[in-house]
């Protein structure tokens, strides 16, 4: 995937949640990002890399905490 494709299916991810969840829902979805970021440099520092099994945890990392984070 290209830089330009990766930051167009961004803008349009948040569109989304911005029509169906507002402003708060566009800051949780930052938020969830952050912390996904967070838990790819911990598995950068601790394996050396990314497998298809850390990618997929991420994804439900990621996933789990903007849901919880919404229920607020």
């Amino acid at each position: 995937i290209e830089r330009g494709e990766f930051y167009t299916a961004l803008l349009i991810g948040l569109v989304l949640v911005f029509l169906f969840a507002g402003g708060y829902g566009v800051l949780m979805a930052v938020v969830a990002g952050v912390l996904l970021l967070v838990y790819r440099a911990l598995i950068q520092s601790k394996l050396g890399g990314q497998t298809g099994d850390t990618l997929g945890a991420g994804i439900e990392i990621a996933e789990l905490l903007f849901l919880l984070l919404m229920v607020h």
